[in-house]
């Protein structure tokens, strides 16, 4: 696809615990393998994070089962928070309250974001780029592995 893009930075991808879980009151990151058998917070199939997280179940050797699904962003934390079962989101996305209960992954997953325009940018998103670059996303986390976001 020909057009121009611009990086914006990194997003790490963390599990958020819900209530009894027994890695919850644990601490260090989490090998998502041994998380297998559990039921999942998961976003709807054809959501952007969907088919994300559930490729990175899959190189963690899984296809992770749902407890329920959700099409919000902000909502499948709080259900994680809740007690449905355990999420796997973008940390950037966990409200501070419940940054208490995520866990990293072991080894590391993250993705680069970036925007991107098939002509010139409009002048309200180069606005909005000049404004993000005044605080810059974080890097690549050490020893991440990239997460492929192109859908094949």
């Amino acid at each position: 696809m020909d057009g121009t893009d611009q990086a914006l930075g990194w997003e790490e991808f963390v599990v958020v615990l819900p209530p009894g879980d027994p890695l919850r009151d644990t601490e260090g990151p989490i090998v998502l393998a041994e998380m297998a058998r559990r039921d999942w917070v998961l976003f709807e199939r054809d959501h952007g994070l969907g088919w994300i997280i559930e490729a990175i179940c899959a190189t963690a050797g899984f296809t992770p089962a749902a407890a329920v699904r959700t099409a919000q962003i902000s909502g499948a934390p709080a259900l994680a928070a809740a007690g449905l079962g355990p999420a796997l989101v973008p940390l950037n996305i966990v409200p501070g309250p419940q940054r208490r209960w995520a866990r990293r992954l072991d080894p590391p997953r993250a993705r680069e974001l970036c925007a991107f325009t098939r002509d010139d940018w409009p002048p309200l998103a180069r606005a909005f780029l000049d404004l993000i670059a005044e605080r810059p996303w974080p890097g690549r986390p050490p020893d991440a592995i990239p997460v492929d976001v192109i859908r094949r």
